[in-house]
């Protein structure tokens, strides 16, 4: 059970395109520092991604795939994961494309808060965190009130000119999970109610432990799950979809982790 270590799939409130300083990627790309071309060219040679697929902000040194933001120093840090072991025991590299989280990390994240982080996510945010604990023995998620303890700091930014509520750091590709959630200030999040606000936070962790969109690259297809072209036309299909929709989840314990969603976790956790 729970056999590899993890990759990215999730659902969000909407079509999710971030960054400061946006510049789309093309063929014909801009000169960017060594770590950030060595970065690109094994995220389009070896996990099937086009150019076009990024924006890059140079300011936080990340490329953004929709609301998921990817270090220019990710594929320097997983030449240095493969060669070595975690704490655990086992090797860090992903066995599916080359996540490089650790169970000995993932069994125990903690988030902090930061103060702007919004009063009315943190309820939501709870939630989704006691969602992902419950359903993997590899994966425990719980709040720190010391920031220099925080594996996740929660916090906000302010873009208008994109569609994201929400943005999330990937895994780092040292065997940590990804860094930080922010919350999009520019939108406004009063009209979206606290179940949505908790779907978009379990989509958003999602992002930290792995898992990219199940509608966006066949070539980092999940054994046992459906496809891009089904994740494309069913809403429902998977939290990890790049649009998000609630899809029966409350604040509850009543989880509504599709068959997809179960098979994906299983397989990476």
């Amino acid at each position: 059970m729970l056999k590899h270590k993890l990759k990215f799939l999730l659902v969000s409130l909407s079509v999710i395109s971030i960054s400061c300083q946006k510049d789309n990627l093309d063929e014909n790309t801009q000169e960017l520092p060594a770590n950030a071309v060595e970065t690109l060219n094994y995220l389009t040679e070896t996990l099937g991604y086009n150019k076009s697929d990024f924006v890059v902000n140079l300011e936080s040194e990340e490329f953004f795939q929709g609301d998921m933001g990817i270090s220019f120093n990710y594929a320097s840090n997983i030449k240095k994961s493969d060669q070595t072991n975690n704490s655990d025991g086992v090797v860090a590299k992903n066995q599916w494309m080359n996540v490089y989280t650790s169970y000995s990390n993932t069994k125990n994240i903690y988030y902090y808060m930061e103060s702007d982080f919004p009063q009315n996510y943190r309820t939501p945010f709870a939630w989704a965190a006691w969602h992902w604990t419950a359903i993997s023995t590899n994966i425990g998620m719980r709040r720190t009130y010391t920031k220099s303890q925080a594996d996740i700091v929660l916090s906000t930014f302010n873009d208008s000119t994109t569609g994201a509520f929400a943005r999330a750091g990937g895994p780092t590709g040292n065997g940590n999970v990804g860094t930080y959630v922010n919350i999009n200030t520019a939108k406004n999040h009063s009209s979206t109610s606290s179940a949505d606000k908790m779907a978009l936070m379990i989509h958003e962790l999602g992002h930290t432990l792995g898992f990219h969109h199940s509608d966006v690259n066949l070539g980092m297809h999940i054994p046992g799950t459906n496809n891009t072209t089904y994740h494309t036309n069913n809403n429902c299909g998977s939290i990890m979809k790049s649009s998000i929709y609630t899809c029966g989840w409350t604040l509850s314990t009543n989880a509504q982790w599709t068959n997809d969603d179960k098979i994906a976790i299983e397989w990476a956790y």
